[in-house]
């Protein structure tokens, strides 16, 4: 077995060119396979700020057919949520937030005005969504109804408007215009976590009687709201849609002769991530396939690449092979050699296409990720090793590649290894 290795490396080193063009070939493929899976699992997976994803259930448009036939699509309103969404039992919480965090302009006394993401949240919100406090707590259920004009602060924002960012609470700023204090401050929300995200978070009340401190702002809870249900499992999913359709039902009345639609939400989160109409879901089959044609694509075009170096690197050494079966070496060394050598290129491939993932990742954070209109370039795109590594998606990878190297090297081993000696050395 060592001899075999040593022999295998030895063999690698005297073909460098195309060893390192087989090893590149594979990497990129590994590469770009993990960066495609890593896009669509960090908007769908339990992650950071948003661990309940799986267990959770959205709502955000709304489609309404008047008396005379006309079509009003666009966000869920205020009246909606009382009229359907806060008298549900089902849903273990409830979380109403911003769908789109407007930019504000804010400033401390004595500092400069500056702009930044405000969101409008329930206290149920940070049940759903827990943010990382490093001072204060969540806002309580009186603090939202009430619509106190406290804040809560990202570390971020702390140095935008006050320079630092520490010994704030309590603290006053000035956010449109309205004295806000500060009520707590916690780790910055990575932007690519869309729901969760914001600088700013301030209370948001579904009392209909009690006005919004911003509510001349774009901030307006009245046509710009989201619901997340959050349910204790899975198996609660078909409890909450029934609810939903019988509170619809409910508010159809109150409102008749127009008629609300929801078109088929509450939306899972893939779905949610993926909706973008609110006259219709995403067609989730689409999106499937486009998925499996990309994978198809990153895997069977280097796929040729590799097995055509492969072959002529294999096809160069059949004079090697013959001279090495006239000194009595068997078809299964060769053929087992054949196995290490793809096994070791496979190895060293997985480690460089995992370097060239992570670096990407890192360098172009900007450019790789998904994210919302509303969201601009130089945004916080902070990532951790659960999106950056995906054992399960790596193994795959790597699996598929070693057994693509091995296929494309063993049959050529495998008839030159059967083939006259004779003919082998001419």
């Amino acid at each position: 077995m060592n001899n075999i290795l040593k022999q295998t490396i030895a063999n690698m080193r005297q073909q460098p060119l195309l060893t390192g063009l087989t090893i590149a070939g594979t990497a990129l493929a590994i590469c770009l396979i993990m960066i495609v899976m890593m896009t669509r699992e960090v908007q769908i997976i339990d992650y950071g700020n948003e661990p309940n994803r799986s267990r959770t259930l959205y709502v955000k448009y709304a489609h309404i057919v008047s008396a005379n036939g006309g079509n009003s699509y666009g966000n869920i309103n205020m009246d909606m949520v009382n009229g359907i969404f806060t008298k549900m039992k089902s849903p273990e919480n409830i979380a109403l937030f911003t769908i789109y965090p407007p930019t504000l302009d804010m400033y401390a006394p004595g500092k400069e005005i500056v702009s930044v993401r405000t969101k409008a949240v329930n206290a149920a919100f940070f049940k759903v969504f827990p943010l990382n406090f490093i001072d204060g707590k969540p806002f309580t259920d009186e603090e939202c109804q009430s619509n106190m004009p406290i804040a809560l602060l990202s570390e971020s924002a702390c140095r935008k408007i006050f320079g630092q960012q520490e010994n704030l609470k309590g603290k006053t700023l000035m956010i449109a215009n309205h004295e806000y204090k500060v009520a707590g401050v916690v780790e910055d929300v990575s932007s690519i976590l869309k729901t969760a995200y914001s600088e700013i978070w301030v209370p948001m009340s579904s009392m209909t009687d009690v006005k919004h401190p911003l509510s001349a702002t774009d901030l307006e809870p009245k046509g710009n709201v989201g619901v997340a249900m959050q349910a204790k499992s899975t198996a609660d999913f078909a409890a909450i849609r029934n609810e939903t359709t019988r509170m619809l039902a409910a508010y159809n009345k109150t409102i008749a002769p127009d008629t609300l639609h929801l078109t088929d939400q509450p939306d899972d989160h893939e779905t949610y991530t993926y909706r973008v109409w609110a006259s219709e879901g995403p067609d989730m089959n689409a999106i499937y396939m486009r998925y499996l044609t990309i994978f198809v694509i990153l895997l069977i075009v280097p796929a040729i690449n590799i097995a055509s170096m492969t072959q002529s690197r294999l096809q160069q050494r059949r004079e090697e092979i013959g001279v090495r079966r006239t000194f009595g070496a068997t078809r299964s060394t060769i053929l087992w050699q054949t196995f290490m050598e793809s096994l070791l290129q496979t190895f060293f491939a997985g480690i460089l296409g995992l370097m060239m993932c992570f670096a990407i990742c890192y360098f172009a954070a900007d450019y790789v990720f998904e994210k919302d209109w509303w969201t601009e370039s130089g945004m916080i795109l902070t990532l951790d090793t659960s999106v950056l590594f995906s054992p399960v998606l790596y193994g795959w990878a790597l699996l598929f590649c070693f057994l693509l190297n091995t296929l494309s090297s063993i049959v050529p081993a495998w008839r030159a290894s059967r083939s006259n000696i004779v003919e082998a050395l001419k």
